[in-house]
């Protein structure tokens, strides 16, 4: 699982026989799409931002711990987020495939 926003990366893991869980700008973004759908490109910074001031759980939040808090708002939203995920078009920016791994895990758990 990797961020877009280090030049190259995703190059050189393309390369490799995986799936890639990638978010563009950056995690923050998966974060993001919990509460807001998305689809304007962002840097790192901006996203951060705007995960800062869409829910007050996020005001205090510092990369990369989560509160209790946060992490139940990302629980209780993952659906949401994936189904805006899968909106936008992978591995550009904005975007997000963390939802793929989200989707293995339900399968899991479900089976």
């Amino acid at each position: 699982m990797y961020d877009l926003d280090i030049q190259g990366i995703y190059e050189r893991l393309n390369s490799l026989d995986a799936t890639l869980l990638l978010s563009n700008p950056c995690i923050e973004l998966w974060f993001l799409l919990h509460s807001k759908e998305l689809r304007a490109e962002m840097t790192s910074s901006e996203c951060i931002k705007r995960l800062q001031a869409s829910d007050q759980v996020w005001n205090d939040y510092r990369k990369p711990l989560l509160s209790p808090k946060q992490r139940e708002l990302l629980w209780n939203n993952k659906e949401i987020a994936a189904k805006r995920a899968k909106s936008l078009n992978d591995f550009e920016n904005p975007s997000s495939t963390i939802y793929k791994l989200i989707e293995i895990l339900d399968a899991e758990i479900n089976y």
